[in-house]
């Protein structure tokens, strides 16, 4: 007969059992929290190398400076909307010197001039940004027509300047510009799903180094995303809540740097010389294929040589002077497109002094320009056929 065992011996006999079985519990607790730790890091250093595979890798890889980046975002948000966008107004950094106030938006005194010159008060939407070419005026068109019939301009509002056929300082890789870039973003952010077909190309290896490189600019496009609904919430929450906030410029990632008069000669002069005839022949051909798109589609096109000072004008070069606007007038008249050419201070409305540099207007020169530039537009045939038949 065995021995007689107490409780106590039972529960020391059992001691290395239990102690055994929450060690191993330990044990796997542990593997699993490691594992779990190391999936989680390995699923989000995945994701992350992939992203630069996801349609915004060719935004993040340009090199945008920020304020270029914020009109850039601000033509998508605009192209992307449901709104209508009446006369479509495309240009650089000297219209927009014209049309916008601080806050980047259609001025008041630009509407106010609009409406008393032209009868009317169609919408004025901005789609102009800093150091464009005909090329990219001739991709935002393609864009705007893009949209449903009833969500297309009434009305193409194409200002320009010498610079915009010429300039030397531009990219020769006229898809890589950054409007280029922004809209090849666009058209691609509505799926998140590598293209593998481009995944070891050169030209893709090339531009995913440039983001790795770049990787605060990438995360920078990636927040884009999410910039305009999380300010369109805030608003919505502001106003449901009736939350008054400061009011603040907003300027800030699109504000046009200010160059003092010689370094802003010494610029111009680099962008209009050399003469480049082979960007002036392409810029040509955009210009057509712009008028072409336009006349198909019957949206009527209206365009103005910008006024610029008296010395920046003696910067083009001399065989191009007096000569340059021919070809562009000759194919506003093959395509029925109005043109006005206020590149002359004088016939623009204004003097030197009306200049914030050589080709920037101050606020009184945008106010005598404007009443000019729409006094001309609703003259013009192209405006009533967009407006005053409809």
């Amino acid at each position: 007969m065995p021995p007689a065992v107490s409780q106590d011996n039972v529960i020391t006999d059992r001691a290395p059992h239990a102690i055994a079985r929450c060690r191993s519990a330990s044990h796997l607790l542990r593997n699993f929290l490691t594992s779990c730790t190391a999936l989680t890091l390995t699923t989000l250093s995945a994701a992350y190398l992939a992203s630069f595979y996801l349609p915004w890798r060719a935004l993040a890889s340009t090199e945008i400076p920020e304020w270029i980046a914020g009109y850039t975002e601000r033509i998508a948000n605009t192209l992307n909307s449901g709104e209508d966008l009446g006369i479509g107004t495309l240009g650089s950094s000297l219209i927009l010197a014209v049309i916008e106030d601080e806050e980047g938006k259609v001025s008041q005194l630009c509407r106010n001039s609009l409406e008393e010159n032209t009868g009317s008060a169609p919408k004025l939407s901005i789609l102009a940004s800093p150091g464009n070419l005909t090329s990219d005026y001739e991709k935002l068109v393609a864009a705007m027509l893009d949209r449903p019939p009833t969500k297309q301009p009434k009305l193409i509002l194409l200002t320009y300047s010498y610079r915009d056929f010429f300039d030397n300082l531009a990219q020769s890789d006229e898809s890589a510009s950054p409007v280029a870039k922004m809209l090849t973003y666009t058209r691609e952010r509505g799926h998140f799903l590598p293209d593998c077909r481009k995944l070891f190309s050169g030209a893709a290896l090339e531009e995913t180094a440039t983001c790795l490189l770049h990787h605060k600019r990438h995360l920078h496009s990636v927040a884009a995303l999410f910039r305009t609904t999380l300010a369109q919430q805030a608003e919505l929450l502001r106003k449901t809540y009736l939350v008054q906030t400061p009011k603040q410029n907003t300027r800030s990632e699109t504000a046009i740097p200010k160059l003092d008069l010689q370094t802003d000669m010494k610029v111009y002069k680099t962008r209009y010389q050399p003469l480049n005839e082979i960007r002036w022949h392409s810029q040509l051909q955009a210009l057509e294929r712009l008028l072409y798109n336009c006349r198909q589609r019957n949206i009527p096109v209206a365009m103005v040589n910008m006024p610029v000072t008296d010395a920046n004008l003696s910067l083009i070069p001399n065989e191009m002077k007096g000569k340059w606007q021919a070809p562009i007038r000759a194919l506003a008249e093959k395509h029925d497109a109005a043109l006005k050419d206020f590149d002359e201070a004088e016939v623009a409305g204004v003097s030197d002094t009306d200049f914030a540099d050589s080709v920037h207007l101050k606020k009184d020169g945008a106010r005598k320009f404007a009443d000019r530039l729409f006094r001309w537009l609703g003259s013009t045939k192209q405006y009533q056929k967009a407006f005053e038949q409809r």
